[in-house]
């Protein structure tokens, strides 16, 4: 089932929608009236389905050929003119925004959902003073204006900055559909060399690159659906874009589809988020998953990013060594010999000492750079905290094994990295003796969380989500439901707008140093292992 999914997401990411236009010629076929369609170089089946006013399964379901092998260039469709929630009427979808009449709804109605004057709805619709009808569509807006908004609205921010809280929200008024483009890389191109039917018999996986990004999808795709509404709805157009496609990123920058979004999830490589903060004519709002530096957000106040860095894992730990182990052990700092290790051993330094300085305490923490000098400093029956920053495992791996025969005789509390508990080599029962501590950012007793979710996800697949389902379902969640409160403003503001609690499976506690700047997340959770299990703990 997984597999198949995959094979309807690449053909719906196979290729782009660049400029398009729509077919002039129309025939007649078992009775009903088609658009034929010559697909051409770039087209899309989102961006055919945009240009025709119809869903992207109607294509599927007409053209066997492009449901069962994607789209092909010179190949020609059939697209039909009418279409119970869809009409070939000529519009203007790059100046207007339409809407679909439902039954019952009323001029008034109309007016008052897309916050318009009546004078403003006959100005655009002058055929429908006499009235409307359910399912005929009609303007509700010019795109222009809300697009020259958004791109005119930094500048204004960062020379207004004392204005900055009124401006985001008045700027960016709430509005029915978001349009949500994902750049990750989901790896369809690998697909034209599989073969389908020989995976499913061999019950071979798709690559796992391409398995985590389609359950990061289908997360955002779950949270998105749990909050739409009559008034609301976010619209998610995946496009498949890997580390070295910076071409195809520049052509996707052209496309009306990245034109028109509203937020862009990605990309995930620091290479590509250059080349588009550079090229892109358009100031867009950014959510930036798995990547933990913040050099990126520099200047760029319409960008976030959901995973904390490194530094705040160290900071993490200071906090609550300070807090929870200070006074009852002897506080000791051992790093590995690498510049990183040295740089992090730096952070927990000042920041643990700042900490001592504020509250007035005179002790300091002790540092060691091997575990040689550590042991000689070590006194038996006296407690400690050791606080282990060494990103190289064989080095991690064989002072942590010291250090549980040091345990033996004089009791240790173990702080580190959250890796630690991955290494392969590493006997976790140390790590039980020690009553390991540690910080991340995801929650680690994640199999409570959105159960009712994860039922619809193992019912689909037949199998377990994996965590990138998780991370797509909360930030989906997170961010689309500021959306949906307070509108696009809400992302210019994440700092001072509440964040996710105990009980989610990421903490969003955003911070920035500047106006100038985006937003990176704070958000993490301490975990202690006890009685070999895993508590979380703050």
């Amino acid at each position: 089932m997984k597999n198949n999914l995959f094979i309807i997401l690449y053909l719906f990411l196979h290729s782009i929608c660049f400029s398009q236009e729509k077919s002039k010629v129309i025939e007649k076929i078992n009775g009903k009236d088609y658009y034929i369609h010559e697909v051409k170089k770039g087209e899309s089946l989102y961006g055919l389905s945009k240009l025709y006013n119809v869903s992207p399964e109607v294509i599927l379901n007409e053209n066997l050929s492009v449901k069962e092998k994607g789209l092909k260039t010179g190949q020609k469709i059939i697209i039909p003119c009418k279409q119970e929630n869809f009409s070939c009427e000529n519009k203007d979808t790059l100046k207007y925004r339409y809407h679909q009449v439902l039954k019952q709804q009323t001029i008034y109605s109309i007016c008052k959902e897309y916050n318009i004057t009546q004078e403003q709805f006959f100005e655009w619709n002058p055929g429908k003073k006499t009235g409307i009808k359910e399912n005929e569509w009609v303007i509700v807006g010019k795109k222009e204006k809300v697009i020259e908004k958004k791109e005119n609205i930094v500048p204004k921010i960062k020379n207004e900055i004392a204005e900055k809280t009124n401006v985001f929200f008045t700027s960016f008024p709430k509005k029915k559909d978001y349009d949500v483009m994902m750049l990750l890389p989901f790896g369809a191109d690998k697909a034209e060399d599989m073969v389908v039917e020989d995976l499913i018999k061999s019950e071979q996986g798709f690559p796992n690159m391409s398995s985590m990004m389609i359950d990061f999808y289908m997360g955002m795709t779950f949270a998105a659906d749990s909050l739409k509404t009559d008034s609301f709805h976010v619209h998610l157009l995946p496009i498949d874009i890997k580390e070295t496609d910076s071409l195809k990123l520049i052509q996707v920058l052209n496309t009306n589809e990245y034109k028109n979004s509203d937020v862009i999830v990605g990309p995930v490589f620091s290479s590509l988020i250059k080349t588009e903060q550079q090229l892109s004519s358009s100031t867009k709002f950014h959510v930036i998953p798995f990547i933990s530096q913040n050099k990126f957000l520099f200047n760029h106040p319409e960008y976030s990013k959901t995973t904390p860095s490194i530094y705040i894992d160290i900071q993490m730990l200071a906090n609550y060594v300070f807090d929870s182990l200070r006074k009852k052990t002897t506080v000791l700092l051992l790093y590995g010999n690498s510049n990183n290790d040295k740089e992090y051993a730096k952070e927990f330094k000042r920041y643990y000492n700042d900490l001592i300085y504020k509250n007035n305490y005179k002790d300091t923490i002790k540092t060691f750079k091997n575990i040689a000098d550590l042991k000689n400093h070590i006194k038996e029956k006296e407690e400690y905290t050791v606080v282990l920053l060494a990103s190289n495992q064989v080095i991690a791996t064989d002072y942590i094994t010291q250090l549980s025969i040091i345990n033996k005789t004089s009791p240790i509390h173990l702080c580190s990295f959250f890796k630690t508990i991955t290494y392969d080599n590493l006997d976790l029962e140390y790590l039980n003796q020690m009553n390991f501590v540690f910080s991340y950012y995801q929650n680690i007793n994640y199999h409570n969380v959105f159960n009712n979710y994860v039922r619809r996800y193992k019912e689909y697949f037949q199998t377990e989500p994996s965590t990138f389902f998780y991370e797509g379902m909360q930030i989906g969640l997170y961010y689309f439901n500021l959306i949906k409160n307070y509108g696009l403003g809400a992302l210019y503001n994440l700092s001072n707008l509440p964040y996710s609690n105990d009980k989610s499976f990421m903490r969003f506690k955003f911070y920035r140093p500047d106006e100038t700047t985006g937003f990176q997340n704070n958000g993490e959770y301490i975990f202690k292992i006890t009685d070999r299990k895993i508590f979380q703990i703050r």
